[in-house]
């Protein structure tokens, strides 16, 4: 009995399984796939017990695999930030038999929470305002707490100290909070082009993202 319903799975996964992914620029990669309810004779599919994933850095070389349970969704984390990973996915039953692995996917490990800045202008006078649009996402299916930090790199290459925070800013799971900030460029500012950067991380952990963005101080 056995035999022929894991004949009738593998199959319906060879035409069935459709394994997607979905990246979020640290290090995750959120897979999702369609789960099987029959078996190829159409008859009710009653003994799949859950799914494992395989993946590597390699096409078709899984160093790694994790078994997930019954669900068919499943974010990868403690990933490197911007490598390219391959998945696939199997699935058991209540016995422990697995079949054949689905069709593989790709994917970019992108940051947990990630940072973007948009400024209102690129060129701003001695005494004048530089204002930008600010926007953190949390890239998880959990609730995170992070650090967020600015400060500028001068034309001589030197940095300011913090101008903004260290601010703690909580999310829900995939989360993005976004605000104006704004800043007076001192009357004896040097002239040339600066780099405005954010800086989101925690302590103990490191950097999760930075971003940035050129402007110049002109007289």
């Amino acid at each position: 009995m056995w035999k022929s319903n894991i004949n009738f799975l593998l199959i319906l996964f060879i035409i069935f399984f459709s394994l997607t992914v979905s990246t979020a620029s640290a290090s995750v990669v959120t897979l999702s796939w369609d789960a099987p309810t029959t078996n190829a004779d159409g008859t009710p599919l009653t003994d799949l017990a859950g799914y494992k994933i395989y993946y590597g850095t390699s096409s078709g070389a899984y160093s790694t695999a994790i078994k997930v349970g019954n669900i068919t969704k499943y974010m990868a984390y403690n990933l490197e930030n911007g490598v390219v990973y391959y998945f696939a996915v199997t699935a058991y039953d209540m016995s422990g038999k697995e079949s054949k692995f689905s069709n593989e996917v790709s994917g970019v490990a992108t940051s947990v929470v990630e940072c973007n800045l948009v400024p209102d202008t690129v060129v701003v006078p001695r005494g004048g305002t530089l204002g930008f649009q600010i926007t953190i996402t949390n890239n998880t299916n959990k609730s995170a707490t992070v650090l967020s930090a600015t400060k500028a790199t001068k034309p001589d290459g030197t940095k300011t100290r913090y101008l903004i925070g260290p601010l703690s800013i909580s999310f829900d799971p995939y989360e993005s909070k976004s605000g104006h900030r704004s800043h007076t460029i001192p009357a004896n500012a040097p002239l040339g082009t600066y780099t405005y950067q954010d800086y989101v991380g925690n302590y103990g952990v490191g950097i999760y993202d930075e971003c940035e963005f050129n402007f110049t101080v002109t007289q």
